[in-house]
């Protein structure tokens, strides 16, 4: 019986040094310098987290320590392209959609630090996605690479069509959005993108955008391939109407203009490089909508954004016109605590 009391106490008794504080330890213990930098940071949160910055009539952020949430997501992809006037006999086309995406998403926030991971639910699809978002009220953005294995549809060049089933034309791509609100201390993007704030009253802003887009694509039996690159700056506006306290519902759209945009395309050994013919296009839209009951919330947002290039072969005038459209649904539900 004594030993069992002793190997008891030996247990417990790292926990009740680490509740002692760093009174109970040694002034050099790596536990002492674990527990003085977690002190450090957890003030740090805390003083973030009561800063209110933005006029609190129109936006809050919540107070509450800890933040539970889960998100469900279904992400949509499409290309296609064709060209005129073809300079080298060769006329061909492209028209692939890829199968929808499912994800499930797990968050735990501290403080207004959220952390999370999703994992993708196989309905015999292999693509996937992974991406960094970071929402505030002034800026905020994202970052995602993809793969896709599950285009299908159809490829023609001239007389000849061949059939483009899953995983016979993997496709890559790099994504950047971001923005700027103008109108930040009053419009509050991330009260219905990631829900870290809440919009009190309605109010909108005009937005600046940034985008970026790069992808490639090979697809062997026709000796095919595409390389896509578009950099541009643009502008939009974003509202976020709030009817009551426990209703938000947002709606936003954007252009970004091309300031820079090329494509690459080999068919049958034959390479032509097209750049920028006139202004390339990325078209925008979000909507969410959110409902908040005490500690409690749940909303339904989306995403949808096409970008379309034309591009030229300048010493042979051959056009391609090539347009990505990438689509994306969420159902979240979160709780704070």
């Amino acid at each position: 019986m004594l030993r069992k009391v002793l190997i008891v106490m030996l247990l417990f008794l790292p926990a009740a040094t680490w509740a002692a504080g760093e009174s109970a330890l040694p002034p050099d213990s790596l536990k002492t310098k674990v527990v003085r930098t977690a002190k450090k940071v957890d003030r740090f949160l805390l003083k973030n987290q009561q800063k209110q910055n933005t006029d609190t009539d129109y936006i809050f952020k919540p107070q509450q320590k800890w933040l539970f949430r889960t998100r469900s997501d279904i992400v949509l992809n499409l290309l296609t392209f064709h060209n005129d006037h073809p300079a080298l006999g060769i006329d061909y086309g492209v028209d692939l959609k890829a199968k929808p995406l499912f994800r499930q998403n797990i968050g735990v926030g501290y403080r207004g630090v959220i952390l999370g991971f999703g994992i993708a639910i196989p309905f015999k699809n292999k693509d996937k996605e992974f991406s960094l978002k970071v929402y505030t009220n002034r800026a905020g953005g994202e970052v995602t690479y993809g793969q896709i294995w599950s285009l299908s549809g159809k490829l023609s060049f001239n007389e000849s069509s061949f059939e483009v089933n899953p995983s016979a034309m993997p496709t890559q791509y790099v994504r950047v959005n971001a923005y700027y609100a103008f109108n930040w201390k009053k419009f509050s993007m991330p009260a219905a993108m990631s829900q870290s704030f809440i919009q009190r009253k309605s109010a909108g802003s005009p937005l600046a955008t940034f985008g970026f887009r790069a992808d490639w694509g090979t697809f062997k039996p026709a000796k095919f391939s595409n390389r896509e690159f578009f950099v541009g700056l643009g502008g939009g506006y974003g509202y976020n109407w709030a009817p009551s306290e426990h209703w938000l519902i947002h709606i936003s759209g954007t252009e970004t203009f091309g300031l820079f945009g090329c494509s690459r395309i080999t068919a049958f050994n034959n390479t032509t490089k097209f750049r920028m013919r006139f202004l390339p296009l990325l078209t925008a839209a979000n909507a969410a909508v959110i409902y908040y009951y005490k500690r409690f919330y749940v909303g339904v947002f989306g995403t949808a954004d096409v970008l379309f290039i034309p591009t030229r072969e300048k010493q042979t005038g051959e056009d391609l016109y090539y347009t990505m459209s990438h689509v994306t649904g969420h159902l979240t539900l979160g709780f704070r605590l």
